[in-house]
């Protein structure tokens, strides 16, 4: 827990060093910092988050655990434009109340840092976690991760390897790496941060719960945005709140949803409602704004060599690959395989806006 001393009360100023990577230049650069005085006390609430991870240490045989702790306080931001946003890398909506996003956060580090991740995290959001390197890569090729976080010294040794393959096997999955200060650790950071690493949190400096949750928020709008409402954000406006958040919670988890009686469902209007209401401004139908948005995200997962159709297909919800290859057919006149050519990002949201909402049909 870290407390702020009296104003009249003096602070110890210590020189300590911290990576400050710059993303046009990938330079490494070290700069001094204030500590602030920490208070050498254990809370009732730590104590408990402690034997909590305790226990799921004991249960990781099962290989990964998803856990929202609800003792762990929530880390609530502004409702504020900036965090309008969603991580999916799938659309920006910002002229609605955001949906609240629930990310899965896939990890691998020692235990003393889980408990930090926790608590910046907050409850709402979950952690799929892993015991070592090679199950990491096994939950971001299975599961829709939002974002890695990990410790190249989670397995004892300093591992630049393991997540440089992770940085290339999924260049849009976001990987902010977590660690202790060591003397070791500077060398590793910057051999990553030429192999393209963004994103570094070290231990006791830069993770007070708020800082954290930012970075985390931060490197989450990282995703590759292919911003398919944004295209549409006057339309989108003119349908009811509820269904227009809906549609944002689509594009963020279109595995979520199996048809269009889910999205009416989220939204809390009637089947006939939903359609009349979408068709009303101009979209073609609810199944086809559900189309789209697994095809974007399965463009997305196809652009990174770690993973094949089918990992994309049962990603997305698919029963079988052949139903996402008639999808990418449909929409984009495209196999599942063709969605790994250099196609831009623009190209594929202007080909699905086309898709999903007809301009001659809009009062």
């Amino acid at each position: 827990m870290i407390v702020t001393p009296p104003m009249d009360s003096c602070f110890r100023t210590s020189a300590r060093c911290a990576v400050d990577r710059w993303i046009h230049n990938r330079t490494i650069t070290l700069r001094r910092s204030r500590i602030r005085t920490s208070s050498h006390g254990e809370s009732s609430g730590q104590r408990g988050q402690e034997e909590q991870f305790a226990g799921h240490s004991q249960s990781l045989g099962s290989r990964v655990i998803d856990y929202a702790s609800n003792s762990t306080p929530k880390v609530r931001l502004a409702k504020t434009r900036e965090n309008a946003h969603f991580v999916a890398g799938t659309a920006t909506f910002m002229s609605v109340m955001p949906v609240q996003r629930h990310l899965l956060v896939a990890s691998h580090l020692p235990s003393t840092l889980r408990i930090p991740l926790r608590t910046a995290l907050g409850a709402e959001h979950r952690i799929a976690e892993a015991v070592n390197w090679t199950d990491l890569a096994d939950i971001v090729r299975h599961r829709p991760v939002d974002l890695v976080v990990a410790d190249p010294s989670a397995d004892g040794g300093v591992n630049v390897d393991a997540v440089s393959q992770m940085i290339e096997q999924f260049p849009r999955t976001p990987v902010i790496v977590y660690t202790a200060l060591a003397p070791n650790s500077f060398g590793a950071m910057a051999e990553l941060s030429r192999r393209g690493l963004k994103d570094v949190v070290l231990h006791r400096y830069d993770d007070s719960p708020e800082r954290f949750h930012r970075t985390i928020e931060k490197a989450a709008k990282k995703r590759p945005g292919q911003h398919v409402l944004a295209h549409l954000g006057d339309i989108v406006d003119r349908l009811p709140s509820s269904i227009a958040s809906t549609l944002e919670e689509v594009f963020e988890r279109p595995q979520a949803f199996d048809s269009a009686a889910d999205i009416a469902s989220t939204a809390k209007v009637t089947l006939s409602t939903l359609y009349r209401s979408l068709t009303s401004v101009g979209f073609r139908s609810p199944k086809r704004i559900l189309i789209a948005a697994r095809v974007l995200r399965a463009h997305t997962y196809m652009r990174e060599p770690g993973h094949s159709v089918r990992e994309v297909a049962d990603k997305l919800g698919y029963s079988n690959p052949r139903i996402l290859a008639r999808h990418t057919y449909i929409t984009l006149g495209l196999k599942p395989r063709q969605l790994r050519r250099r196609i831009s990002d623009e190209a594929i949201v202007g080909r699905l806006v086309e898709w999903i909402y007809d301009t001659n049909a809009a009062d």
